[in-house]
């Protein structure tokens, strides 16, 4: 009889200390879930924060859109022609690396030409150069097929090329010229 009283003791002091237990975790989570919206202001920093280091990483980045694929093609090559036919000569030591991306929803278009170059300065006096010319066609370069435009851009993160998207279509419904 005794060991079955110490037994129904040992029994009620255990479920006494998991009760304890399961009200501190209960006290914890109340106290912290008035601070969800402290986790939702944190995760937003962190996003726009990531979303900043990206776009940092991308800054002497340009994107190179509508220029056909081709087996075999040399994209260096293709960067130099352009270079001379905007004339500023883009040398190969200018260049860190290039290559071909997907696009983000349009399957049926070329890949774009992601062009990384040494400095920001490169880059900027790249664009300001094709600008000048106004642009080239794919058929002042050598490339076969029937001439289409070429366009270059800075190369953007996604959520910037977005938010340039709909600051144009408001821009444009709202009567303006430019963005």
């Amino acid at each position: 009889m005794h060991e079955t009283v110490t037994d129904i003791q040992s029994s009620a002091q255990f479920c006494s200390d998991q009760l304890d237990d399961v009200q501190k975790r209960m006290a914890i989570l109340e106290k912290s879930g008035g601070n969800g919206s402290q986790l939702t202001n944190k995760m937003l920093a962190m996003e726009i924060k990531i979303e900043n280091m990206e776009q940092q990483a991308r800054q002497c980045n340009i994107e190179l859109a509508n220029l056909l694929e081709k087996r075999g093609e040399n994209l260096t090559t293709i960067v130099e022609t352009i270079g001379s036919k905007i004339n500023y000569p883009i040398h190969q030591k200018e260049i860190v690396a290039v290559h071909r991306v997907p696009q983000a929803q349009q399957s049926d278009r070329p890949k774009n030409i992601i062009v990384k170059l040494q400095s920001r300065t490169v880059r900027d006096n790249i664009l300001s150069a094709f600008r000048t010319a106004k642009g080239i066609k794919t058929d002042v370069l050598g490339i076969a097929g029937p001439p289409r435009a070429v366009y270059m851009n800075e190369y953007v993160t996604w959520q910037n090329k977005q938010l340039f998207r709909e600051t144009r279509e408001r821009t444009r419904a709202q009567g303006y010229k430019y963005v």
